[in-house]
């Protein structure tokens, strides 16, 4: 028996590339283990085992679930030197971010691929089926790598991994290109304020905005997720300084009407309308020349 290397990597292609003799998938960690070892981590068992303390180090070894990336961290929070004030306030604040990232959007994979294609990041080249099958192949890579997980036994479900999705939010967030409140409850648009030029991607997802005003200034803005929220309305000007803006969904909601400044938007690529009962006209698409995916479907008549 000659000598042995072991490696370790997320992605198979890379133990096809370098020939290897056996793979092993490493399962995650169980929750007794990954318990036992937010424990270790932490080294402050006496503070995470007080009455009112345990529920919530719970609930956080929880979130970092069966990844040893996640549980490489020392949560300040369990520092015997904090205050009582203090570490209540930061036992919030990680309640609260853990409720978020729970929130996180369960997406149809065939819808996600079309996203992928309204917005230019898979190659047109070929036919529409081609450009799906080539979505499924970068999709496979992804799932790999564990940055996107399956959800469900039949693979039509995925949504991003808890810690893919926290870094990308925090590579993003000086300056702000993203604004993601999916899930959250939201009953009000977001502040003026938060309408940055620097926007790139909003995602209010499944929340209940009734109304948008005004005309936010987001020049930069190419994909804008409103899908299952209530009855929404938007200020005639609202998408006048959009120019940019390509793949639309107001998918789910309860929409009456669409402004006239969608008539400009003539970067377009997919407007997504299905489901919306509530729709009665729309505006002129004549100008919408890259206009490549008007799905309507689940309408009851148009005007």
């Amino acid at each position: 028996m000659g000598p042995k290397l072991c490696g370790t990597t997320r992605s198979m292609n890379v133990c096809n590339s370098m020939e290897s003799g056996k793979e092993i998938k490493v399962e995650g960690l169980t929750d007794e283990e990954a318990w036992s070892l937010f424990k270790d981590k932490v080294g402050a068992e006496d503070i995470i085992m007080l009455a009112e303390i345990q529920p919530i180090a719970k609930q956080v070894a929880e979130e970092c679930g069966r990844s040893l990336l996640a549980h490489d961290h020392r949560w300040p929070c369990f520092e015997e030197s904090k205050t009582t004030a203090s570490r209540r306030n930061a036992l919030r604040q990680l309640k609260t971010s853990r409720a978020d990232r729970y929130m996180d959007y369960e997406i149809l994979v065939d819808e996600l691929i079309e996203y992928w294609m309204a917005e230019g990041l898979i190659d047109e080249e070929g036919s529409i089926q081609t450009g799906k099958d080539r979505g499924h192949a970068y999709l496979k890579e992804l799932k790999d790598a564990c940055m996107i997980v399956s959800v469900g036994n039949d693979d039509k479900f995925v949504r991003m991994h808890d810690l893919i999705r926290d870094l990308a939010i925090n590579i993003t967030r000086e300056p702000p290109l993203f604004m993601v409140k999916a899930g959250l409850q939201l009953e009000e648009s977001p502040k003026e304020e938060e309408w940055v030029e620097s926007l790139e991607r909003v995602s209010l997802m499944s929340n209940g905005v009734k109304a948008f005003k005004g005309e936010p200034n987001c020049p930069r803005l190419t994909n804008f997720l409103l899908k299952e929220n209530g009855a929404v309305t938007f200020s005639d000007t609202f998408f006048k300084h959009m120019h940019n803006l390509q793949v639309l969904d107001l998918s789910g909601t309860r929409i009456k009407s669409l402004p006239s400044s969608l008539s400009d938007l003539m970067n377009l690529h997919a407007l997504i309308l299905t489901n919306c009962s509530k729709l009665k006209c729309l505006p002129s698409l004549a100008k919408l020349h890259k206009l490549r995916q008007l799905k309507l479907g689940g309408l009851r008549s148009l005007n």
